[in-house]
């Protein structure tokens, strides 16, 4: 299995994973040619019969790590998240997220005119 650590400064990126219509699990993959490392006995003569097998390295639940990882060039799938995970997140998210206030921006009209400096 894989251990999941959530983290505060990652809340955000739960949060945004929560907000979707469909919230998942990040999984990120390598295609990996050295299979023996990776499957146990049992399976070792199926998957030798590919050249190279698709091998999870990182699983994720915050969007803006997934992200992160695609931007890099790394392979991401996703996996819908159950229920009960999802409930789970949702009160990690309830403790720690705090969406940063929105800034009012001033209109263009009440910036005034850039006009040069005369002498």
């Amino acid at each position: 299995g894989y251990e999941l650590d959530l983290y505060q400064d990652e809340a955000e990126g739960y949060y945004l994973n929560l907000s979707a219509p469909q919230p998942c699990w990040f999984v990120m993959w390598r295609l990996e040619e050295d299979i023996e490392r990776y499957i146990d006995a049992q399976s070792i003569e199926l998957a030798k019969s590919e050249a190279t097998i698709a091998v999870p390295h990182r699983i994720s639940v915050s969007y803006n790590e997934a992200g992160r990882l695609l931007d890099g060039g790394e392979s991401v799938d996703n996996i819908p998240l159950s229920t009960e995970h999802a409930s789970w997140l949702q009160e990690y998210v309830n403790e720690h997220y705090r969406p940063e206030p929105k800034k009012r921006h001033r209109p263009e009209s009440f910036k005034g005119a850039n006009r040069g400096v005369e002498d």
